[in-house]
């Protein structure tokens, strides 16, 4: 592999290891309302709808990142 695409590849586990964590931290409704999101196929665009729920996932990957 180049050294270019060792680091690209470092830093995708290093995020699936983030996003892991962050998601080991929502309770059971959460998880439901991000679940539902991530399935809703209509939003091509990958931005989320709700502006409270994106400011909610914000806040607690800072947390974990903190």
């Amino acid at each position: 592999m180049s050294d270019v695409t060792s680091h690209i590849t470092l830093e995708i586990l290093a995020l699936k290891k983030i996003v892991s964590a962050f998601y080991c931290t929502l309770g059971p409704s959460e998880r439901a309302r991000l679940d539902v999101m991530l399935m809703d196929k209509s939003s091509l665009d990958g931005e989320i709808k709700s502006p409270s729920l994106q400011l909610e996932i914000q806040d607690k990957i800072n947390k974990i990142l903190l």
